[in-house]
C-alpha cells in the first residue's frame, strides 16, 4: 500500500538516490534536499511502498505569494504505473492549498 508522508533528514540517502536515478541533468544537490525538508516555506512529500521510497514531490512558496510552485517531482522508475505520482500531485495541490495559494505552476 501507498503511503505518503513529510520528507524527514533520514529519506536524504534514498532521495540522492533517486535525483541520480531520475535525473540527467540539473538535479537537486544533497545539500538542496535537506534545505528543502528543513524550509518552512516548502513541503517534500515522500511515497513509500514496501518500506521503500519510491517517489517525492516538492512544493516550494515565497512569503507572500498567492503562487506556490512544483519545485520538482520523480518517481522511481520500478514503481511506474502504480498511481504514485497522482497521488503525490493530489498531496502537493491539497498542501497548496493549505498554504494560502491560489495558483499552482510548475518550475521548469
Amino acid at each position: 500500500m501507498i503511503s505518503l508522508r513529510p520528507a524527514q533528514k533520514s529519506d536524504l540517502d534514498a532521495l540522492e538516490r533517486l535525483e541520480n536515478l531520475v535525473f540527467d541533468g540539473d538535479r537537486l544537490s544533497r545539500k538542496s534536499l535537506a534545505y528543502y525538508i528543513s524550509n518552512p516555506r516548502s513541503t517534500m512529500l515522500v511515497a513509500t511502498l514496501h518500506n521503500r521510497l519510491a517517489a517525492y514531490a516538492l512544493l516550494a512558496c515565497r512569503k507572500g505569494s498567492k503562487i506556490a510552485r512544483l519545485y520538482s517531482i520523480a518517481t522511481d522508475p520500478d514503481f511506474y504505473g502504480q498511481g504514485i505520482g497522482n497521488r503525490l500531485m493530489h498531496a502537493i495541490e491539497d498542501a497548496a492549498r493549505a498554504r494560502g495559494a491560489a495558483t499552482l505552476e510548475l518550475e521548469v
